[in-house]
């Protein structure tokens, strides 16, 4: 019995591996053809390959881009800024999705004045965006040796000059390590849902309630950034860089997530 249960074990772990290997070269195979089509100037079907990746559960930052890019040479605006943004959620130094996001959002129609930023929450925002999540989590985890280290010093030393010097080294190590696991855990919460979202219709009304009957505040346009702040039934509450806020149906908003 035992040795059938380790066969049947061993068996089901090739198979499992065998499907991943499969996997793979499925989705390399289809990543190739996505490319193939995008040179050939085929940019509807390079955005099929590239959808069907993503559908598999497949991401990386280099098939946003690529997404990106078979969008914007489709003319389908929207959704060329929202998946440059995407890469730029996954990897904040991509510079070509970063200037070909400057390219995009420059044929966007709306011209909406951006309110300044907080400095503190800008500089948050850039140390935050500087390392991603398992890099937080490696310093973290070097900041608990650092204060397991200085616990050990200040238990163990005699000498009241490096008693002094460990006590600092343990307090030191506390502080960073609460502060890169903060910043490691709004990283790894950014990169699953952002809280902003991209315009996808070509020209919607942003609506006073959550109602298609309701006042229009304004009319936006396709490629429109907003921050998503509510959500009731099928409608967003949402809040412009300018500030204003007001509804708009979730089906014409792409979020910048995971």
């Amino acid at each position: 019995m035992r040795d059938w249960l380790i066969i049947s074990t061993t068996v089901f772990c090739c198979l499992l591996l065998g499907a991943q290997h499969l996997f793979a070269l499925d989705a390399d195979a289809e990543f190739k053809k996505a490319n193939d089509a995008f040179q050939a100037k085929n940019y509807a079907g390079a955005i099929a390959s590239y959808e069907a990746i993503l559908k598999e559960g497949l991401q990386s930052d280099g098939l946003f881009y690529n997404l990106g890019n078979a969008y914007l040479k489709n003319g389908d605006l929207g959704k060329a800024i929202l998946n440059y943004e995407k890469t730029l959620l996954q990897y904040p130094r991509h510079k070509e999705a970063r200037y070909n996001l400057e390219i995009a959002n420059a044929r966007a129609v709306d011209e909406i004045s951006a309110l300044p930023v907080f400095f503190l929450k800008r500089w948050w925002r850039g140390l935050r965006d500087s390392l991603p999540a398992g890099g937080w989590g490696l310093l973290t985890l070097l900041a608990s040796w650092l204060s397991v280290g200085g616990v050990a010093g200040w238990l163990l030393y005699t000498q009241r000059r490096k008693k002094k010097w460990s006590f600092l080294a343990a307090f030191a190590g506390l502080f960073l390590i609460i502060l890169f696991f903060t910043l490691g855990l709004d990283r790894s919460n950014t990169m699953k849902d952002s809280g902003y979202a991209i315009l996808l219709q070509k020209e919607l009304p942003l609506r006073s309630a959550p109602d298609g009957e309701s006042a229009e505040v304004l009319v936006l346009h396709e490629g429109t950034k907003v921050e998503i702040l509510d959500q009731i039934s099928d409608w967003n509450k949402i809040k412009l860089v300018n500030g204003e806020q007001g509804w708009l149906p979730i089906s014409a908003l792409g979020k910048i997530a995971r």
